[in-house]
């Protein structure tokens, strides 16, 4: 149905914007149903809408950041799927998004961009590449450390943190001597 309003108004982004959400909301229920396949392919659609939305506004942070989501919600289904390439390249697409200078006082932007640091380094790990890995974690755990001395980290933050530390301690495992 919003697709068919989308369509027939495409002048009205506010649609346009609920269509895309809808999608990577769909896209993560389909993974929690273990749907990997279709999971991927709404994930990727959703984020083809997204940057379309963003061509057309690109000093709209909104979209940048829900674009970033997308892009790190796909680098951890291809990290539970064990696809290190892939989840390095929808967890880079991710950082790059959440580095840019538009979200730079964006709070939310900065905890998913330690998100992403993380994944990005299981992405690493999960091709063998453990110092690039030990990097990525050590970004993750660095500006998790620094939300959490600004006072920023969310209830889930600590656990985020441990995860990250925990990585980054099992990247040290495989680093050279």
């Amino acid at each position: 149905m919003l697709s068919a309003l989308a369509a027939a108004d495409p002048a009205d982004s506010n649609i346009r914007v609920t269509v895309a959400d809808n999608a990577r909301r769909t896209a993560g229920t389909l993974y929690h149903l273990d749907d990997y396949a279709n999971s991927v392919k709404t994930y990727r659609e959703s984020i083809r809408q997204y940057e379309l939305l963003s061509a057309h506004d690109p000093g709209s942070s909104s979209l940048r950041v829900r674009e970033g989501i997308a892009y790190l919600a796909l680098s951890l289904e291809y990290d539970h799927m064990k696809d290190g390439a892939a989840t390095l390249d929808a967890a880079s697409r991710a950082r790059t998004i959440f580095r840019e200078p538009i979200l730079n006082a964006n709070i939310g932007a900065r905890q998913l961009l330690a998100r992403a640091d993380y994944e990005a380094g299981n992405g690493y790990a999960l091709q063998g590449n453990w110092i690039a890995a030990h990097q990525s974690y050590r970004e993750s755990v660095d500006l998790w450390h620094d939300i959490k001395a600004k006072g920023q980290l969310p209830g889930n933050g600590a656990v985020r943190t441990a995860e990250a530390e925990k990585g980054l301690a099992e990247s040290e495992k495989h680093l050279p001597r």
